[in-house]
């Protein structure tokens, strides 16, 4: 549910927007963190293409990408940091797609 959507059925509801509940957008986010997504969505992924398990992004080239985003060297660490913790919940949730859709056949 977007941002705009939440109010939309809010107002249709006849409710007040509860704080807590409207939804994120990456504009809520500091600029580091939106530089990061920015920079993981340009980052090629690893599978095990026997498997079809996903293992991980192609990290490699981020260095670079931090000079092209101008990642203050004094964030560099921190946006890994990020970085790792956003391919954590990818892999969680694809590795949790996968075994709902093993399950069910």
């Amino acid at each position: 549910m977007t941002q705009e959507s939440y109010y939309e059925m809010c107002e249709a509801l006849g409710t007040d927007p509860d704080p807590e509940e409207v939804p994120i957008t990456l504009s809520d986010f500091p600029t580091l963190v939106q530089q990061c997504f920015t920079i993981y969505r340009i980052l090629p992924d690893i599978w095990d293409t026997f498997n079809g398990v996903y293992l991980s992004k192609d990290f490699n080239i981020v260095f670079n990408l931090f000079n092209l985003y101008c990642i203050d060297q004094e964030e560099v660490l921190l946006a890994l940091d990020i970085l790792q913790q956003i391919d954590a919940e990818r892999a969680r949730a694809i590795s949790e797609k996968q075994k709902q859709k093993s399950s069910s056949t």
